[in-house]
């Protein structure tokens, strides 16, 4: 009885996801049929985009910060980083209003200077411990944490052919279909976030 409500849970957990792409493809579809700037750069859909990417990171910084083991913290702190890096990849921040000194680490070379050492510091803190790191590694990629995640990459792999032009058709649906893909590839890191913290007996394991 306890495994049915646990499949159920999966499913659950899964299908609600899949649902949400079917659906905003239909939308995304017909909103883009009447209005091609829809999947334009700072268009809704890669608004979208930036808003599950930074509801992402805020999810597993909190992780993080609730996770009651130690070791816990580990794939918390990989999906931060990944999910920074990804967000100031989405958003160009030098189009924004904001302070100069923000802009100045948020995009070019400071940008890449600070994520180069936030994920060289990473690296090196990982491979101090490294059978540990291999163990929290392989259990969180048999997940389904890691299931969303490498979920999500693989859509954005899907998105890249368009990006670089490589089928027959028209500039507008080679980035429509750019865009589709990298929505839903957003949305499974969403889903990554949200199941690692939320979701029972995960390392987070916030209190209630």
């Amino acid at each position: 009885m306890r495994n049915m409500k646990t499949r159920k849970k999966l499913f659950g957990w899964i299908g609600v996801p899949v649902g949400l792409m079917i659906l905003t493809t239909v939308v995304f579809s017909l909103w883009w049929r009447a209005d091609p700037t829809v999947a334009q750069e700072t268009g809704a859909i890669e608004l979208t985009q930036a808003v599950f990417i930074f509801l992402s990171l805020v999810l597993c910084l909190w992780g993080g910060l609730v996770c009651r083991r130690r070791q816990g913290r580990f794939p918390f702190g990989f999906l931060s980083l990944f999910f920074l890096t990804l967000l100031l990849r989405e958003v160009d921040v030098e189009k924004l209003q904001v302070p100069g000194w923000l802009i100045l680490w948020t995009s070019g070379w400071g940008r890449n200077l600070l994520l180069a050492a936030a994920w060289v510091g990473y690296f090196v803190s990982a491979l101090k411990k490294i059978s540990l790191t291999w163990s929290l590694f392989s259990g969180f990629l048999f997940s389904l944490p890691g299931f969303f995640c490498v979920a999500g990459g693989v859509f954005y792999l899907l998105g890249l052919p368009f990006d670089k032009g490589l089928f027959d058709v028209t500039a507008s649906r080679n980035l429509f279909y750019e865009e589709i893909f990298e929505f839903h590839g957003t949305l499974n890191f969403l889903f990554c976030a949200l199941s690692a913290v939320f979701l029972p007996g995960k390392e987070s394991d916030p209190p209630a």
